[in-house]
């Protein structure tokens, strides 16, 4: 498994936000604070390196299939759905960084923007790749603990932390309403695996299911932005810096509903008029 390339695919971005942050600071030391961070290089060479993995994993992909890394309980697939939003993750990726980094020029603080930004990569990363509904959800609000950072990034002014805070306060509700249809899902399936969740719902009672299902809509509605479940995107978007906007509106939402769709599918068999799902 050390020489998967979709193992270093997810680790590369996560461990690399670390160092970015790291450098970043002993680097802003020895220059202007208000210059182009040393850090937004490293970040771009990272991920670089991280779109030569991705070529990597998804030839391996087209010519076998699927990609599979699987330790103890937790699996990873890389299949069609990741290939394509990884891609347009990591291609939106290198223009954001690209244009924060004369967007950013004379602001401060850019060490933490390009550390959570890399955080949010391999978040996506992981949750695209995930076959379990409760990792699904982990990794998840991983991306959005660094999204709530990244949409409060102009700290000195009122108006931005509002819109973090309250993106903060409705995903954690939304959050609550996602434990509460896993909790059911395991209590009726005693899995958390979708695959065997789907056999195990065959005869479960309709009830949970339907409850089941409706946590799942409001809680990942409320992270997506569903009418009328969209009262915190509004101000995320007009608040955050410029390229975070435009991860927002480029794959953070898109993700969301991805995320929603792959748990819905657990209730595949089940006697729900939730369309077809696979």
């Amino acid at each position: 498994m050390i020489h998967d390339p979709l193992i270093w695919l997810l680790v590369i971005p996560m461990v690399s936000a670390l160092i970015i942050y790291v450098f970043g600071r002993l680097a802003v030391s020895r220059i202007n604070q208000y210059a182009v961070n040393p850090a937004s290089y490293l970040s771009l060479f990272v991920l670089t390196i991280t779109i030569i993995l991705y070529g990597l994993t998804a030839r391996s992909y087209l010519a076998n299939g699927p990609v599979s890394i699987d330790s103890d309980s937790v699996k990873l697939t890389f299949d069609g759905i990741s290939l394509v939003m990884i891609g347009v993750l990591l291609l939106l990726s290198f223009a954001v960084i690209l244009f924060s980094m004369r967007y950013l020029h004379f602001e401060s603080h850019q060490t933490k923007y390009y550390a959570q930004l890399m955080v949010l990569i391999a978040s996506i990363i992981g949750l695209t790749c995930a076959t379990d509904i409760f990792n699904l959800y982990v990794w998840y609000e991983l991306m959005a603990i660094s999204t709530y950072t990244l949409v409060s990034y102009y700290r000195e002014r009122p108006e931005p932390l509002e819109a973090g805070i309250k993106y903060l306060v409705q995903s954690a509700s939304g959050s609550a309403f996602i434990i509460l249809g896993i909790a059911i899902l395991f209590a009726v399936s005693g899995s958390l695996d979708i695959q065997t969740v789907q056999q195990s719902l065959q005869t479960a009672p309709l009830y949970y299911l339907i409850a089941a299902a409706a946590c799942f809509f409001v809680g990942y509605g409320i992270k997506c932005a569903f009418v009328p479940m969209h009262f915190w995107l509004p101000d995320a978007h007009s608040q955050a810096p410029a390229g975070i906007s435009a991860m927002l509106s480029g794959i953070v939402i898109e993700t969301g509903l991805i995320v929603l769709l792959k748990t819905l599918s657990a209730l595949k068999y089940a006697n729900l008029p939730l369309g077809t799902l696979s």
